[in-house]
């Protein structure tokens, strides 16, 4: 009998992600982000006293576009479930 390997997927808040990303020494998180059907990849980063969130297909520019306070990043992405692909170091 073949024995299959159950891995527990834990989905993440963006608050969680926030917390972790904080208490890490890696400098971003390879996420995936699922709202509804819709599932993409993206990378966020903290730099200082702020988040850069970037999808993955997109060159990385650390502009005001894509630069939030902690508290814009809860506003704009409260909803939506992550799970953490990597860590970047």
């Amino acid at each position: 009998m073949k024995q299959v390997s159950i891995a527990k997927i834990i989905t993440l808040t963006i608050i969680e992600i926030t917390e972790k990303l904080s208490n890490s020494p890696c400098k971003a998180l390879q996420l995936t982000k699922k709202k509804g059907a819709l599932t993409t990849t993206w990378i966020i980063y903290k730099r200082k006293m702020y988040y850069y969130y970037f999808d993955i297909c997109e060159r990385f520019v650390f502009d005001k576009c894509h630069r939030y306070s902690f508290n814009e990043l809860i506003h704009e992405f409260t909803g939506s479930n992550y799970e953490i692909d990597e860590d970047v170091y």
